[in-house]
C-alpha cells in the first residue's frame, strides 16, 4: 500500500496531474504527448476544423479523425496547466478570437465544467458551429459519465477513470460521425481500435497491482479518486499522519 505525505499547492498539483493524465492516455492509446502543441491556423484554412481546450478531449478527438481531413485544434497556449484553463478562456480567448478560422464544432465538458465552454464565443466567428459536450450526450436519455461526490468542481479528473473515457470516446466519435457521414466507418473505426486499447490496459493494470500484493489504494490528491475508484483493489482513507509506506 502506497501512501504520500507530500501536498502540492494548486497549481503544482494541476500540472503534476495533468502529467499524470498525459501518461495515463499515451498508454492507452499509444499517442505521444507531443500532440498538446497548439496547432498553426494558417495551414488548410479550407479543411473542416474541430476545436478543443483540454488536453483529453484534443487527445480522443484527434485519434478519432485520425485518416480523415478534419483538423483538430488546440487552443489554449500549452504551459497552461487545467487549474488555468478557465483563466484562459475568459481572459485570453476574446483577444484571439478574431484571429481564429471558423470551426466547425467545439467539443467540451461543459456540463460539467461551464465555466470551459467556448462555444458561445466561438459561435460569433461561425453561426453554424456545433456544440459537442463529451462528459454528457446532447440528446434525449443520451450517454453521459459517472461522477464522484465532488462533480462539478475543476479538481475532479473524471477522465482518468477507464470507463468514463470510453464514454467520452463514444459521445465524440457518434457525434463526429453526424457531422461527417462520408467518414464515418473510419471514426467508428478508430473508435473501436481506441476502447480496445483502453480495456487492455485497464486489465493489464489491475493485473500489475494484483502482482504487487498490495492491499489497497490511497492518495492525498483527491483529483485522482476517478482513477482510485476504477481499479479492483480498495481505496483506503489517508491518515492525518500519512507517510509513504511499501
Amino acid at each position: 500500500m502506497l501512501r504520500y505525505k507530500t501536498r502540492l499547492n494548486n497549481d503544482r498539483l494541476s500540472q503534476k496531474t495533468l502529467a499524470i493524465t498525459a501518461l495515463l492516455l499515451s498508454a492507452f492509446l499509444g499517442w505521444s504527448p507531443s500532440v498538446f502543441a497548439q496547432q498553426s491556423h494558417s495551414a488548410q484554412e479550407k479543411s473542416p476544423r474541430v476545436a478543443t481546450t483540454l488536453p483529453v478531449i484534443h487527445l480522443i478527438t484527434q485519434s478519432l479523425l485520425t485518416n480523415t481531413p478534419v483538423t483538430v485544434d488546440y487552443l489554449p497556449a500549452k504551459r497552461y496547466p487545467v487549474s488555468r484553463l478557465s483563466y484562459w478562456i475568459n481572459q485570453k480567448l476574446p483577444q484571439q478570437i478574431n484571429q481564429l478560422p471558423h470551426y466547425a464544432a467545439s467539443i467540451t465538458v461543459a456540463s460539467v465544467w461551464p465555466q470551459h465552454n467556448v462555444y458561445p464565443q466561438l459561435r460569433q466567428q461561425n453561426i453554424r458551429i456545433v456544440p459537442v459536450d463529451a462528459a454528457m450526450q446532447l440528446k434525449p436519455q443520451g450517454a453521459k459519465v459517472s461522477l464522484t461526490a465532488r462533480q462539478g468542481t475543476e479538481q475532479d479528473y473524471f477522465w482518468l477513470a477507464p470507463d468514463n473515457l470510453k464514454v467520452m470516446n463514444r459521445i465524440i466519435a457518434e457525434d463526429l460521425s453526424l457531422l461527417w457521414p462520408d467518414y464515418s466507418s473510419q471514426i467508428r473505426r478508430n473508435e473501436h481500435d481506441n476502447d480496445q486499447s483502453i480495456s487492455r490496459f485497464q486489465l493489464a493494470l489491475d493485473d500489475t497491482l494484483w502482482q504487487q500484493e498490495w492491499e489497497g489504494l490511497c492518495s492525498t490528491q483527491e483529483e485522482l479518486k476517478p482513477l482510485l475508484l476504477s481499479l479492483s483493489l480498495p481505496v483506503l482513507a489517508v491518515p492525518d499522519d500519512s507517510t509513504i509506506q511499501l
